[in-house]
């Protein structure tokens, strides 16, 4: 796990070498697409909508746009997967305050 991950989930490496995913980080929806990405050795196309998930930590709510991604040896046998996470909470943060000047302007 990268350091940038480490700050995302709030984990260090040390304390989750042995642990199973869905012990480190709590979502099913990711756990589904690596699932799917180590059966098939391939990347699946998430719908935009269900690849956003949310992370609170220290009473702040940030947003994930999320990608699986498998790492191939050069024979194509799948070594593994990657998960990346791209904040995206600027974004929803400008959604919101669209969503709200629409109703606002239309009452």
């Amino acid at each position: 796990m990268n350091p940038a991950a480490q700050q995302i989930i709030g984990k260090n490496t040390e304390n989750v070498i042995g642990l199973h995913f869905l012990e480190i980080l709590k979502r099913d929806e990711i756990f589904a697409s690596i699932k799917k990405t180590m059966e098939s050795g391939k990347t699946h196309n998430i719908d935009e909508l269900q690849n956003v998930i949310s992370i609170d930590k220290d009473g702040q709510t940030s947003y994930y746009q999320f990608s699986i991604l498998p790492v191939l040896e050069k024979q194509g046998q799948l070594l593994g997967v990657v998960l990346l996470l791209k904040n995206v909470t600027r974004l929803k943060e400008l959604e919101k305050l669209k969503s709200e000047f629409v109703m606002a302007a239309s009452h």
